[in-house]
């Protein structure tokens, strides 16, 4: 056997493993402290999230807090710098939500307008609509530094258009669609959020994802928010429950407590000693 070159060749396909390793942070914070130790810092670069969800649970405003992560970093080393394309299939993207959130952040009310100009926002009205947005997004984000992409809900067009004659074909174009969402993650080095809906399947009395075989192997986390009760069980309004589902070096079922407020999703010390703990223990 031939001896190992000292400078591996350099190639127009890739590298060496190492090539893929620079010394800059590989994930977004999401602002919100538990659920950033939980992720091992945030959300990761170049690789499609699945944030999946009933309806309410915090889907939209994760998106939210990821979009004001990226344009309230001005570190272009980091993945800062640039703007955060919303692709809105819901109209759940709300300006007093986001202006909280920024808020919450330290942006003083009169700089507000100035942020909400960093976030780019689509509208897709049906699902030809959104597989065009997307198509388009893919040649301009090359052009325009865009530093995250959302979209809300990545299946809310699939589901309302989905009918037993054309079940193949959307099945097609939605995973043509996160292909292409994955394609930019990867050649842009930025973290994409697609959000999903939970059902509950009557055959099987269990929670299910809508689409779900076809979103089982693009996106490389799977991040689910249900809501959660409080002492005794009791329902208590905006505690939610994070889990990890599906994630390339975390342990899947990890999971935690976060309180949905006006600010976002918020921790409290009790949740983050329970992730440091988990840590500490594996």
């Amino acid at each position: 056997m031939p001896p190992l070159p000292a400078t591996p060749p350099q190639t127009t396909t890739g590298g060496t493993l190492s090539d893929a390793w620079p010394e800059r942070k590989r994930s977004v914070p999401t602002g919100c402290a538990a659920l950033d130790l939980l992720l091992s810092g945030g959300l990761e670069k170049g690789v499609v999230t699945e944030i999946v969800g009933g309806a309410g649970c915090g889907k939209t405003t994760l998106g939210i807090m990821l979009a004001a992560s990226c344009i309230l970093n001005t570190d272009e080393s980091s993945g800062g710098g640039g703007f955060a394309a919303f692709i809105d299939t819901e109209g759940g993207l709300s300006i007093e939500r986001t202006s909280q959130v920024l808020k919450s952040r330290g942006v003083a009310e009169s700089r507000i307008p100035i942020f909400l100009k960093r976030i780019l926002v689509r509208r897709a009205h049906d699902f030809a609509e959104q597989g065009e947005t997307l198509r388009k997004l893919a040649h301009e984000s090359p052009r325009i530094r865009i530093s995250a992409i959302i979209v809300d809900s990545v299946t809310s067009n699939y589901r309302i258009e989905r009918t037993s004659e054309n079940f193949s074909d959307l099945n097609r174009e939605l995973a043509a669609q996160l292909r292409i969402l994955s394609t930019i993650a990867i050649r842009r080095d930025i973290p994409v959020i697609v959000t999903n809906q939970e059902y509950l399947d009557f055959k099987t009395k269990a929670p299910a994802n809508v689409a779900g075989d076809v979103l089982k192997y693009i996106p490389k986390t799977i991040i689910r928010l249900s809501r959660s009760s409080g002492i005794l069980q009791f329902p208590r309004p905006g505690l939610r429950t994070a889990s990890i589902i599906k994630h390339r070096f975390l342990p899947e079922g990890t999971s935690l407590r976060l309180l949905l407020s006006d600010e976002g999703f918020v921790s409290s010390p009790l949740s983050l000693m329970m992730v440091k703990k988990k840590k500490t223990t594996r």
